[in-house]
């Protein structure tokens, strides 16, 4: 059996329609992202990021609202 890690899961099922992850945030709201869409938006991130300056190995501190 192969290991995997995160990025090569992502990239391999980006391509699968409707599968991804459902966050559930109340009783009645719901909101799907595909795995092909976090894999895309996961990769303007790390891009954004490299353009600043982040090179591997540094650590990254991320400060969110919840």
């Amino acid at each position: 059996m192969k290991k995997h890690n995160l990025i090569e899961v992502l990239k391999e099922r980006s391509t699968l329609q409707n599968v991804g992850i459902t966050f559930i945030n109340g009783a009645s709201d719901e909101d799907f992202l595909s795995y092909g869409e976090l894999y895309d938006s996961s990769r303007r991130i790390l891009a954004f990021l490299q353009q600043k300056g982040l090179k591997p190995g540094e650590e990254l501190v991320l400060q969110i609202d919840d």
